[in-house]
């Protein structure tokens, strides 16, 4: 797997290297981790260490990779897109997640980053549909998956591992021909 540049960012695959970046600027904040379902809280650096080794593992899929995301040599966050299996309803869809450093906030690189992401996920996979996971009450995220032209198409709950609880989130949908329509290349 190749990296991908966009404007600002450098999306390079997450290999075992990037695990002190990614346990000091993502798994260690709760600000991060609670808007995610799968890292536990507090962190553990075990843990950690087991899913860096099985997200770094390449895919028969070119379209599907796990990123870290860095600014100017600095890793700023991470984006995924996985493959089909993480929506109960709907497990033939293909998944995006993504997540930034507090101090990346607002700045436009979860849609900077996604965006690259999704577009080598279409260029160079089978699949026309990418979907995606928020909680209700991440409106930040809400707002990033819009503008990249994901649509809501239902609801599901998850436990989030971080909060130990029961989480209410959207599902939404982001079609090949939408992806492309609203993101010119």
């Amino acid at each position: 797997m190749l990296a991908l540049e966009s404007a600002r960012l450098s999306l390079r695959p997450l290999i075992a290297d990037h695990l002190q970046d990614l346990w000091d600027k993502g798994l260690t904040q709760y600000d991060v981790v609670k808007w995610l379902t799968g890292p536990t809280w507090p962190a553990d650096w075990q843990t950690a260490q087991e899913n860096i080794n099985v997200k770094s593992t390449t895919t028969t899929d070119p379209g599907f990779g796990s990123f870290s995301i860095f600014l100017n040599n600095e890793m700023i966050g991470g984006v995924d897109v996985t493959a089909p299996g993480d929506l109960k309803d709907n497990p033939e869809w293909p998944t995006l997640g993504y997540w930034l450093t507090p101090a990346a906030h607002g700045q436009g690189y979860a849609s900077e980053a996604a965006r690259a992401a999704i577009g080598h996920f279409f260029a160079h996979s089978s699949f026309d549909v990418l979907a995606a996971r928020v909680f209700k009450d991440n409106t930040a995220s809400q707002r990033v998956l819009a503008k990249l032209g994901f649509q809501q198409v239902g609801e599901c709950v998850r436990f989030s591992k971080p909060l130990n609880e029961h989480v209410e989130n959207h599902v939404l949908l982001l079609p090949k021909h939408r992806f492309h329509a609203s993101n010119p290349l």
